[in-house]
């Protein structure tokens, strides 16, 4: 479908949502026409001449054996482009994922999975449809530092932030003040939280639900986009177990939620590449559905052109296999010990607190301290770094060091701790 019948028919039906595209938004699409449109009718012919790939005599994709002989998979689910949406039984089998983990979700209020390159690729996407020059994008003060380089160097749009925190909680009336203030707004989350760790309790989402719930009532226009990367690591009882998409996605006309997950944490396969892009909204039905998936599908197709063949094959075969999900339970359960040995080593040294203050911390990868007054954290990371050995991620505005207790073990680390408040203490000194 060409860029203006989607345009028109997204105008028509979802105008709200068509108000958020940016003008690179409105003027991408997935052609229908041309060269793509060709292979897919022809592609049944007896003799294809029309695919731009090597085939061997067997009309298998053609290898080298350096390379096909370190895999069991078949050629053809390694080597042959992968379509721009992802592959098909991929997007199925992620989407019904998404849909066991967050039972809430209503299926006909959402999209089809569009396949990214990793997440980074598909917040990549959220910015290039959303963003034009100057767009403010509202997000909480503790965000992936990644966010300015995708939204603010590459799209040129403004990141307007919050304080996370109020009370050891999530600043819930700081966002509200802010919202009141604009008739339409664009809100990054990401939980749980890196830097920080900390993922909205249930009482807490709930209470955001209202928020957001009534900003959209009072006539206002909401877009969320929702980075999932560290979904499903929950480690305390009280956090909210879906995700703020799962809530977003039918709440209201005037709302309209973008889910950006993947295998890349959860399923611990980092290099690669593989992320999901949902759209989600009250109003959306399969006609709009498939008019927001050519638009997404059109973004990948005209950047990276499609993701990895062989990682959705590998991902494929991992979730088809018996053994999947005790292998993840396995997993969870490790960084859930390294958690509680973090939780157990702070509780248990109440004098740490005389040189950094830990904010809330309660899932994901990491958890943030706060130095005090006088103490440098480029400094305290250059110590530790040259003196002790320990590699650390400092933010210097903030004056917070970031600590991934998902790459320590347990025995490493009380020493980092130790260390820490050692370093720390000369410093003072």
């Amino acid at each position: 479908m060409a860029a203006e019948k989607i345009n028109d028919l997204l105008n028509q039906k979802l105008s709200v949502f068509y108000s958020f595209l940016s003008k690179r938004g409105k003027r991408i699409y997935f052609p229908s026409s041309g060269i793509m449109a060709q292979i897919k009718q022809i592609k049944n012919s007896k003799i294809n001449a029309s695919i731009g790939i090597a085939l061997d005599d067997k009309k298998w994709a053609f290898n080298l054996d350096s390379v096909s002989s370190h895999l069991s998979l078949h050629v053809d689910n390694v080597f042959p482009y992968a379509p721009s949406f992802g592959v098909k039984n991929f997007r199925e089998l992620w989407l019904d994922k998404i849909l066991k983990k967050n039972p809430s979700i209503n299926a006909s209020n959402i999209t089809t999975p569009i396949i990214t390159s990793g997440l980074t690729h598909g917040i990549k996407i959220c910015a290039d449809l959303f963003c034009d020059e100057g767009q403010e994008v509202l997000v909480a003060d503790l965000f992936w530092g990644n966010y300015k380089l995708i939204f603010e160097v590459n799209a040129g749009a403004k990141l307007n932030t919050f304080p996370f925190f109020k009370n050891s909680k999530f600043n819930l009336s700081g966002l509200q003040e802010i919202l009141v203030q604009r008739k339409k707004t664009i809100l990054l989350v990401n939980f749980p939280n890196n830097p920080s760790g900390y993922c909205l309790t249930q009482t807490e989402q709930d209470e955001l639900v209202v928020i957001l719930e009534k900003y959209a009532k009072d006539g206002n226009e909401l877009l969320v986009i929702c980075d999932d990367a560290y979904f499903g690591l929950f480690f305390e009882e009280n956090i909210a177990k879906e995700s703020l998409f799962s809530r977003l996605s039918s709440l209201h006309e005037n709302i309209f939620a973008v889910k950006v997950d993947g295998p890349t944490k959860e399923d611990y396969v980092w290099g690669l590449r593989v992320g999901s892009l949902v759209v989600g909204g009250k109003s959306i039905t399969l006609e709009t559905a498939s008019a927001i998936q050519e638009k997404v599908a059109g973004l990948v197709r005209s950047s990276i052109s499609n993701v990895s063949h062989l990682s959705q094959s590998l991902l494929l075969k991992a979730y088809q296999s018996d053994t999947y999900d005790s292998e993840k339970k396995v997993a969870f359960e490790l960084l859930e010990s390294r958690y509680a040995v973090v939780r157990k080593t702070l509780d248990s040294h109440l004098e740490y607190q005389k040189v950094f203050t830990v904010l809330p911390f309660n899932s994901g990868y990491f958890i943030c301290v706060k130095l005090i007054d006088g103490l440098d954290c480029k400094k305290v990371w250059s110590m530790l770094s040259l003196e002790y050995g320990i590699g650390l991620i400092y933010f210097k505005e903030e004056n917070l060091l970031r600590i991934a207790f998902s790459c320590l073990t347990v025995e490493e680390i009380p020493k980092v701790f130790e260390s820490l408040f050692e370093v720390c203490n000369t410093l003072l000194k």
